[in-house]
């Protein structure tokens, strides 16, 4: 047996040079990272850094990741097998490498971007700095998601236990971000108590990562209490509390090259209701190319809703309400959500077909989508009436799932329907967006009635949204509305609820 004291055989099976100064290298790299990513927070959370405060803070950012870059190329050097060196850190190489010709692109093409109302560093420094950011907080998510794993795989951490131990992290960091005074649309916010605004970004965080569309301060429209950078803190949460933080961590593990281990493929089966172990992988980059698809496209089709906003207005505000309504989060930034905009198709088509979509569950999508290529195959390879009868066909799971989903979206429309016209309302609101019109001049009261018990049938199960005031429903509608939450979404979806199965 050889001895573990050898230095060659210590080299051998470490596979460097080094192995001690590469130990000692990986912590001094774990340092650097948290070091920046604090820097980067003080610089976007404050707002009465001076400009030499910003200068400081925006060198420490850049050498910071220079120095990552450089500690990762000396680690290469010293490595005895560089080709699976390069596969176990092919994430990494590639943010660096990224990086560098960020810098490269800044330094010749530089007086050729536009100018930055918030430069202050000069205007090639300031890109700079905010590439080599963005970078840094993209390698520091990266290798928080690979830590976690590691760590899950030495522990053998129960999956549920694992679970709700990421969410606390999460709604912690959260709350951390929303803390910061920048992330307060009115300076005055910051005069209040702190334990007060401590439990206000605490119940937003929570609210948000659990995707519960809760809110005790407004998150946009004239009073917002939150300003734009608090709105995509809050938009991060929900994107990952939507999804799950361990479909997130799968995500990040396939797009960035690396195997998924079998505790991990064994606990994403049970998240997402996969048919085996082997499909786990290819459900994961589904679901990465898939969300990506639907919330960019659904992004697209609400922008019309905010034709009258600048164009980086718009484009935030379409994607903040795309993806609250796929991760059925039911976060709005307008203080009556879609009151008054019933009758706008971008409410009671796109808003809510991406409220159904989130809520069918992913393995059932993924069910779905490769019965319909089966399909599609044997229709091109077949005449029409003598298709194969060995082509795939729906799963026991995704059939029930369908069906009782369609099933409560048309109860529950006529439901409501029928319940809230057995006697006329309270005059609605018509306060919707500040910044457009309404439609609802040429739509008749039958019309602008079924469009509200169809939306609200379909949000009701599983996101937060309204487009009436909810303190104008009848008591028996509010029972049943309080009946469809109950039973909300499907498994492995973004919708909460006991579930449809």
């Amino acid at each position: 047996m050889p001895d573990s004291n050898d230095p060659v055989y210590r080299i051998s099976t470490q596979n460097t040079l080094y192995p001690v100064a590469v130990h000692r290298l990986k912590w001094v790299e774990g340092f650097l990272q948290v070091m920046g990513v604090g820097a980067t927070i003080v610089q976007h959370g404050h707002n009465n850094l001076t400009k030499i405060g910003k200068g400081e803070l925006g060198l420490s950012v850049f050498l910071t990741m220079f120095a990552l870059t450089a500690i990762l190329g000396l680690r290469y050097k010293w490595s005895l097998a560089k080709p699976s060196f390069y596969r176990r850190h092919r994430a990494f190489v590639s943010i660096s490498g990224i990086w560098m010709i960020g810098m490269i692109g800044v330094i010749i093409f530089g007086p050729l971007l536009p100018e930055s109302k918030e430069n202050l560093l000069g205007h090639r420094p300031w890109i700079l700095l905010l590439w080599s950011e963005f970078c840094l907080i993209i390698r520091a998510v990266l290798g928080a998601i690979l830590l976690t794993r590691r760590s899950t795989a030495r522990m053998g951490t129960n999956p549920a236990l694992l679970l709700v131990g990421t969410f606390v992290v999460l709604i912690g960091t959260g709350t951390i971000l929303l803390m910061l005074p920048r992330a307060y649309a009115n300076p005055k916010s910051l005069d209040r108590p702190l334990d007060e605004r401590l439990r206000i970004a605490l119940f937003t965080s929570t609210s948000a990562s659990c995707v519960t569309g809760l809110v005790v301060k407004d998150t946009g429209g004239p009073k917002a209490y939150w300003s734009p950078i608090g709105q995509g803190v809050i938009m991060g949460l929900f994107q990952v509390g939507g999804l799950g933080i361990m479909t997130c961590g799968a995500i990040f593990a396939v797009v960035s090259g690396r195997a998924m281990r079998m505790r991990e493929s064994a606990t994403l089966r049970e998240v997402l209701e996969a048919d085996g172990l082997d499909s786990v992988r290819r459900l994961v980059f589904g679901i990465f190319g898939f969300t990506l698809a639907t919330e960019l496209l659904g992004a697209l089709l609400i922008s019309g809703l905010w034709a009258n906003e600048p164009l980086g207005t718009r484009i935030f505000y379409s994607l903040f309400h795309s993806i609250s309504a796929f991760c059925n989060a039911g976060f709005t930034l307008t203080p009556d959500s879609f009151v008054g905009l019933e009758t706008r198709w971008q409410i009671w088509g796109v808003v809510s077909s991406l409220i159904i979509i989130g809520g069918l569950g992913f393995g059932v999508l993924y069910n779905v989508v490769l019965v319909w290529l089966s399909y599609y195959r044997s229709l091109r390879n077949r005449p029409l009436f003598n298709l194969s009868r060995s082509r795939m066909h729906l799963s026991v799971s995704s059939r029930i799932v369908l069906v009782t989903t369609f099933s409560l979206l048309i109860v529950g429309t006529v439901t409501y329907y029928l319940l809230e016209s057995t006697e006329a309302g309270k005059p609605r609101p018509a306060e919707a967006l500040a910044s457009q019109p309404t439609e609802d001049s040429g739509e008749t009261d039958w019309g602008t009635r079924t469009a509200n018990a169809w939306f609200q049938s379909v949000t009701f199960r599983t996101a937060g949204f309204n487009t009436v005031d909810h303190g104008d429903l009848k008591p028996a509608t509010k029972l049943f509305a309080i009946f469809l939450m109950f039973i909300g979404a499907a498994p492995g979806s973004t919708g909460g609820g006991v579930k449809v199965m």
